[in-house]
């Protein structure tokens, strides 16, 4: 398997979920661990693909957490976060740098003064402490040991995972998304979005052509979390920049955080439309669970 994406439908119908979902995390955690200890294993793509790693194993962490010793699923929440974390620094950067010259692009030719001025503040000097050996090391060790605590999960009934580890994020993701879309302040939005994307993860593997309705949840809550996403970053390159953000950026962010919140594609998805107790059982029969 190559390419950051993981393969949808990578269980198929028939499969026991319990022991082909930790065989899932634990080749994302051996894809994380090839694409950081390889050549270019620092720059921006290795980055974003292993930090990406990192939260889907955290999904399914959080999908066995309410089926299986919550004390080992809260210590790989855990290691999970301390590894993304330790990845952030590096990719928010290229992010931010990247998202600046796309909204150069788009700004009138006598503001490009202004989105010089804000490249420069993004550019300057930080520390970054994922570079360093013995960090860059803890992280591969991290990723390691945690594909060797998925091994000792005892074995679970697939109507339990589902019932209660889907039952659980469909709950949270939607009592998050009701309080962010009622107000509209990022760090709901925020809050929400990672709920989105533990959904998403978990949904991931289980989405194969001929369960329609997990793939058309999956689809759905991807568009959202790419429009959450965008959201996100716009904020955290207005913070990044903060008193210091010249008129002309500020403006440029506002104008497509107003756009992006009005594209945010919920009003026709049924993950977030329909009752929970309804998803979850149309999701379960689909499984056949």
């Amino acid at each position: 398997m190559t390419g950051s994406a993981f393969p949808l439908g990578a269980i198929g119908p028939g499969e026991v979920l319990g022991p082909a979902l930790r065989a899932v995390a634990r080749e994302i955690n051996r894809r994380g661990h090839l694409v950081l200890g390889g050549e270019g294993g620092l720059e921006p793509d290795a980055v974003h693909e292993a930090r990406v790693g990192t939260k889907r194993v955290r999904a399914l962490w959080h999908l066995f957490k309410p089926t299986a010793n919550a004390a080992l699923a809260k210590a790989g929440i855990a290691r999970q976060r301390r590894a993304a974390r330790a990845l952030a620094e590096l990719r928010d950067d290229h992010v931010l740098r990247r998202l600046v010259v796309d909204l150069a692009a788009e700004a009138p030719s006598e503001d490009e003064p202004a989105f010089r001025e804000a490249l420069a503040l993004i550019e300057a000097p930080r520390s970054k402490h994922v570079d360093s050996p013995e960090s860059h090391r803890d992280i591969l060790d991290a990723l390691g040991a945690d594909s060797a605590e998925w091994l000792g999960i005892e074995p679970i009934d697939d109507a339990e995972i589902t019932r209660l580890g889907l039952g659980r994020s469909i709950a949270k993701m939607r009592e998050l998304g009701d309080v962010a879309l009622a107000g509209r302040v990022p760090e709901e939005m925020h809050r929400w979005r990672r709920w989105v994307k533990y959904l998403r993860y978990q949904l991931e593997p289980l989405a194969t052509p001929e369960r329609v309705l997990i793939r058309s949840h999956h689809d759905d809550l991807k568009r959202i979390g790419s429009t959450l996403g965008s959201l996100h970053d716009l904020h955290v390159l207005g913070t990044a920049l903060e008193s210091s953000c010249p008129a002309a950026v500020r403006e440029a962010i506002t104008a497509r955080e107003t756009a992006l919140d009005a594209a945010l594609p919920v009003d026709e998805a049924r993950v977030v439309r329909q009752p929970p107790d309804r998803l979850l059982a149309e999701i379960r029969a689909e499984l056949g669970v």
